[in-house]
């Protein structure tokens, strides 16, 4: 369906709909990852718990402070922020400049946040047996910046009648 999409070169135009989603959802991400890196240096250096106003299955906590809420030395929250922050760049430098090489990094960068928050959802659910409406809310942002991505693809492929090639070839 998106043969030779993300090999050709050039401009392409992408509607006003696409970067408010993106630079909104990204800057909603950030904040949300800048809170839980907070959090979680405060509770190193404290030992302070995050309140959780929401419980949906389990303590927050049990998640933010697990074994699998870091990678090595480095908190997940922390990669979080680097992420968003970096789609929040792509996206604006692709705003500027409408060169298909940026949108299929932004394309590849949101496959992976949408694929990692899937694995954090089954930790979360399936191993920790509890839930951290923190990081489901990231897990959400991710989705739709994912799904954003695929939605734009569609929309395109669908205009230019190339969609139609896949059920008819």
């Amino acid at each position: 369906m998106f043969k030779n999409f993300f090999v050709r070169k050039g401009k392409m135009s992408l509607p006003s709909w696409f970067f408010l989603s993106v630079f909104l959802l990204s800057f909603l991400g950030a904040i949300n990852a800048v809170y839980l890196t907070v959090e979680h240096f405060k509770h190193v250096e404290t030992g302070a718990a995050v309140v959780c106003h929401v419980e949906i299955m389990g303590d927050c906590n049990q998640v933010l402070y697990s074994r699998y809420s870091e990678i090595g030395a480095v908190p997940l929250a922390l990669l979080g922020v680097a992420y968003y922050l970096f789609v929040f760049s792509v996206a604006l430098i692709l705003y500027f400049n409408k060169e298909r090489l940026l949108f299929s990094l932004l394309s590849v960068v949101t496959s992976f946040g949408f694929l990692f928050s899937l694995l954090l959802v089954y930790l979360q659910i399936w191993v920790l047996r509890a839930v951290c409406p923190y990081c489901m809310f990231s897990a959400l942002v991710s989705v739709l910046l994912f799904g954003i991505d695929i939605i734009f693809l569609v929309k395109k492929e669908s205009i230019t009648g190339r969609i139609t090639e896949v059920f008819h070839p």
